[in-house]
């Protein structure tokens, strides 16, 4: 009980509202794991985040996304959106797409559109509020679109658009 535990195929993350109930459930998770009938799982812990850093930034960052406590929607306290480097590769990625599409002859927009789709439904860790998530997420994916058709860098024209890069 209170203890959060998100994994996404090969990573793990227990969040919790003190460090030694993190570290207990992390030492139950590991006595588990030791147990496996497969055979023992060994972890390999790579960073640990003190909730500190949230209350002087208000967010922090676990497995490439940004979490942001006392921002969440419904039954969650935690807003969970991309962090900085999944939203780099998905305009790495979206240009790539476009370049691909303008070298076809393909509208830029359907084909970015398409893309955008495709990631959008992966991002299963989101928190995702109905009728907005989605609209505000396909309004910064045509805000890149435009910008690669303007010739400058996605997230260029945020401020103009009153997105968020």
């Amino acid at each position: 009980m209170g203890v959060a535990v998100p994994t996404y195929v090969d990573d793990l993350a227990i969040c919790a509202c003190a460090q030694s109930t993190a570290a207990a459930a992390m030492q139950a998770l590991e006595m588990r794991l030791k147990s496996h009938p497969a055979g023992p799982i060994e972890l390999h812990s790579k960073c640990v985040k003190d909730a500190r850093a949230w209350k002087t930034k208000g967010h922090v960052e676990v497995l490439k996304y940004l979490l942001e406590p006392d921002n969440g929607y419904g039954d969650n306290p935690v807003h969970v959106k991309p962090g900085q480097r999944r939203i780099s590769k998905f305009k790495k990625t979206l240009k790539e797409k476009l370049d691909q599409a303008k070298a076809k002859g393909e509208d830029l927009y359907t084909a970015g559109l398409r893309y955008w789709r495709r990631w959008y439904a992966s991002q299963q860790a989101w928190t995702k509020v109905p009728g907005h998530t989605e609209l505000l997420s396909e309004n910064i994916a045509m805000s890149y679109i435009n910008d690669y058709l303007s010739g400058i860098p996605m997230g260029g024209n945020a401020n103009v658009y009153g997105l968020a890069t």
